[in-house]
């Protein structure tokens, strides 16, 4: 039923006054049950949380680099500004429109389901995870809520969290919700007066401190209840993004924020929160009206990050331009993507997350400008993103001119962005041994002198959006040699292997000497394996040695549960098979491949593709012979690179070209895995053979993590005694 109607007796009585919407009593009428379990909550003993939260499962979400934020309800039929559109003459607040006409939207809002398109353009792009706004201070909820007005009321119970959520699950983004404990909709929340600036802050005092400390356990009640929906009913969440918990007359140390966030761990415990519950930020106060605290923090609202202001914290900002503030933009117009640089370097530089936000149409897909914006950074990003995504923060501001980003200890890049011209000025304090522009690979002349290193981008050299100067400081950053960095190789926590070449002979079962050698070293440091190959291959050909598996260049992954193999991440990215097809037999025909077993390419669920010169099914014997030294893959390798440009290519396996999306790598998804479990990247080693261009394990060379290059698997059991004797 349509129930946000205007009262036919206010406008009897009030002819030309201003329209009222009718709000049901009953939808926010709360159970006894709920009341109980809130009163419970508000009367718990003061408990101290630790943030940012030490769970394993949390530790993802430093290096994630950048998110997706996705401001989208009733609003978005209109293009209006969320919620403060309904505030007469707030400058915040876009072009006006009453309380009836906006909540009218709620009567048209039918949208499509288009959260897989965007999403999976999103992820290509290089974005990590999204939140979605499931419910802003309009109140209207886009999940079928017993409470409060939503999709429940105007959409047939439709959930719309649940869709969201499904395609999360599908792109390989992870799951943040957006949740205001503000309701302008509740009863008695937001009166007359708070809707016009001329009378806004004109509201009188509470007289019956008792009544209205009811007024607000209910509340509060409403507000659990809601929460407890949104993190109880959609498996995994990853994010929690609130936006200000208050009631008036109620001071912000009633609120409870470290039961509550507490209370939210023992729901999600691997969940990251950010530091908004009682802390009410707007854009007339972006300092906020509390202490900030949560597992990341959020001080950047709309304004560039100059400062590190916690261990882990986020900067949001509106990546569309003007027209509908955090909402869809009906002209699509946006930011250039400049401007996106600056913003993401300056939150990467200072080692925090960035989260643009684009609001989807009231139709439910994004603008068709929307697509155009991910694709120019997706171009970007095919030879940029391992200066951002997931790398460390500047080894110190006052050290550059420019703004920097590292990897490991040996890996620096400088930041050229539009705006910047003359001479890069770097206080390394060490010789470099080369300077590259990241995007071509191209050597940079500079002159080193006294600690401080000095170049300049020659124009042509120069495309304006980020120019990024790569700094190594080392011909092989990271490899380590058993004797003489013994004592730190044993300092290592995470052992991270390759298997084929490394451990065994390509698809050959695991050898009682591989075995033992992980049996020992399992004793003293956590081990997961790396693999090209999908994880239950891997388990299979390692015996069902017990250990985590990340595959498919870490679209896949596997954990022993409960003493059972279990696969607990499954991305999918679908491949462009006629474009692959086409292109696979251009390369047959020119290098004489034209005979193969099989069928000429393999397309994996996943998105992966193999390309092997012998076809799918040759005989295990001859594939062995065929390349050993991959030679005849080296020599075809440059022009499948850059036919391939969307995708990651490997020279894999004995015959094949392994292609993956190009998110894909063993670098991101090794890192990842050891974030997820509370290690940092100085805590990691990897074992492996592949390191050199186009090996499967090459990104773990050129991102800069601490490896031991295999020659001989046969010998790596001998090799590595040292580390468990």
């Amino acid at each position: 039923m349509k129930r946000l109607v205007i009262s036919l007796l206010a406008l009897t009585l009030c002819a030309g006054a201003f329209a009222q919407w009718e709000i049901e009593s009953r939808d926010y009428k709360i159970s006894k049950k709920d009341m109980k379990s809130a009163k419970e909550l508000l009367e718990a003993p003061s408990q101290t949380v630790i943030f940012p939260n030490p769970s394993e499962g949390a530790q993802w979400y430093p290096s994630a680099s950048l998110g997706l934020f996705l401001h989208w309800g009733i609003h978005s039929m209109i293009g209006a500004q969320p919620s403060w559109n309904m505030i007469k003459g707030y400058r915040w607040g876009g072009e006006y429109h009453s309380r009836q006409e906006y909540y009218d939207q709620a009567n048209h809002f039918n949208p499509g389901n288009y959260f897989e398109n965007y999403l999976a353009a999103a992820r290509e792009a290089g974005f990590k995870y999204a939140v979605l706004t499931t419910r802003h201070h309009d109140g209207y909820a886009l999940w079928p809520s017993r409470y409060g007005i939503g999709v429940k009321q105007y959409m047939g119970g439709r959930d719309l969290v649940r869709e969201y959520v499904d395609a999360c699950h599908k792109t390989g983004m992870r799951v943040g919700f957006y949740f205001s404990p503000q309701d302008w909709h509740y009863p008695g929340y937001r009166p007359d007066t708070e809707w016009d600036v001329e009378t806004w802050g004109h509201r009188s005092p509470v007289l019956d401190t008792v009544q209205n400390r009811k007024d607000f356990e209910k509340f509060f009640a409403y507000v659990i209840a809601q929460l407890e929906e949104l993190l109880t009913n959609y498996g995994r969440v990853d994010v929690l993004w609130l936006d200000g918990m208050g009631w008036y007359g109620i001071p912000v140390s009633d609120l409870q924020t470290e039961r509550v966030y507490a209370w939210i761990r023992s729901l999600q415990p691997d969940i990251v929160i950010n530091d908004r519950w009682g802390n009410i930020v707007n854009p007339d106060n972006p300092a906020g009206t509390s202490m900030r605290i949560g597992d990341f923090t959020t001080p950047f609202e709309c304004q560039t990050p100059t400062y590190v202001p916690s261990e882990w914290w986020e900067h949001c900002h509106i990546w569309t331009g003007k027209g509908g503030g955090w909402g869809y933009n009906t002209k699509g117009l946006f930011r250039p993507l400049s401007w996106f640089m600056e913003e993401f370097v300056a939150s990467r530089s200072l080692g925090g997350n960035f989260l643009p936000n684009v609001g989807p149409s009231g139709s439910g897909d994004m603008h068709p400008n929307f697509y155009k914006e991910i694709a120019g950074l997706k171009e970007w990003m095919a030879t940029g993103e391992e200066s951002l995504i997931g790398c460390g923060p500047t080894p110190g501001v006052e050290r550059s001119n420019v703004p920097l980003t590292t990897r490991g200890h040996d890996i620096w890049y400088a930041h050229l962005l539009g705006g910047f011209k003359g001479q890069v000025s770097v206080k390394t304090d060490r010789a470099p041994y080369s300077v590259t522009l990241l995007r071509t690979r191209e050597k940079i002349p500079y002159i080193y002198r006294d600690g401080f290193l000095n170049f300049k981008l020659p124009d042509s050299m120069r495309e304006g959006i980020d120019d990024v100067a790569k700094i190594t400081f080392s011909a092989n950053p990271t490899e380590l040699d058993v004797v003489s960095d013994a004592a730190r190789i044993k300092a290592k926590k995470l052992i991270c292997f390759d298997l084929d070449a490394t451990l065994t002979e390509h698809r050959m079962p695991l050898e009682p000497a591989a075995r033992e050698l992980l049996e020992k070293l399992s004793e003293k440091y956590d081990l997961v394996m790396s693999a090209a190959g999908n994880c239950p291959r891997v388990y299979k050909q390692m015996g069902n040695f017990p250990v985590p598996i990340v595959g498919n260049y870490g679209m896949q992954e596997s954990a022993i549960v409960d003493g059972e193999f279990k696969i607990i991440r499954e991305d999918t990215c679908p491949a462009d098979t006629a474009f692959i097809m086409k292109w696979c037999q251009y390369f047959r025909d020119k290098y004489g491949y034209t005979s193969y077993s099989g069928d000429p390419v393999e397309f994996h669920a996943s998105g992966m593709v193999t390309f092997g010169l012998m076809g799918t099914a040759p005989d295990k014997y001859e594939k062995l012979k065929f390349d050993p030294d991959k030679a005849k893959r080296r020599a075809m390798y440059p022009e499948v690179l850059e036919v391939f440009k969307d995708y990651a290519v490997y020279i894999g396996g004995s015959t094949s070209f392994d292609l993956t999306p190009r998110q894909y790598n063993k670098f991101d998804a090794t890192l990842r895995y050891a974030h997820e479990h509370g290690y940092s990247l100085d805590d990691c080693l990897f074992v492996g053979d592949d390191l050199d261009d186009g090996g499967g394990d090459s990104h773990i060379r050129l991102y800069g993590m601490d490896y031991i290059r295999i020659y001989d698997y046969r010998k790596t059991p001998e090799m590595l005694r040292f580390m468990w004797e």
